[in-house]
């Protein structure tokens, strides 16, 4: 349930923003959400190294499990945004909604996004998050 959830809110978002940001400025766009993307995977990634790491040389370090699960969320989030920026691109007065599906099933970087979704929904269900 909450990764129809997520996916929800990443659309919603998602459209959101295309209508804020349409075609002129959807590189500035795509460029800052890569760069919190990359955030969000290193603190994750951070966080995953460091659960390997003995407690008595472990570095001090306040882990929260609520900023890992935003962090989760900013990489479902963030990754959409290469496929809002090909919707835009493909949208020619077709509706908004057809040419996002259209993007999600016949080009690789939507199969990509759905990809992305699918593994955080079950390594969040495996307990791995």
């Amino acid at each position: 349930m909450s990764t129809v959830l997520l996916i929800a809110a990443a659309v919603l978002i998602g459209f959101s923003l295309y209508k804020l940001f349409k075609k002129k400025s959807m590189i500035f766009f795509t460029a800052i959400s890569d760069v919190l993307l990359y955030l969000a995977f290193s603190y994750m990634i951070g966080c995953i190294v460091l659960g390997f790491v003995p407690a008595n040389r472990k570095p001090r370090f306040q882990d929260s499990r609520k900023l890992q699960l935003i962090s989760v969320a900013g990489i479902a989030l963030f990754s959409l945004a290469p496929v809002i920026e090909l919707v835009v691109f493909l949208n020619n007065g077709q509706g908004v909604f057809s040419t996002f599906f259209r993007v999600l099933m016949d080009f690789r970087i939507g199969n990509g996004w759905v990809l992305t979704l699918l593994f955080l929904h079950f390594a969040g269900s495996d307990g791995f998050l």
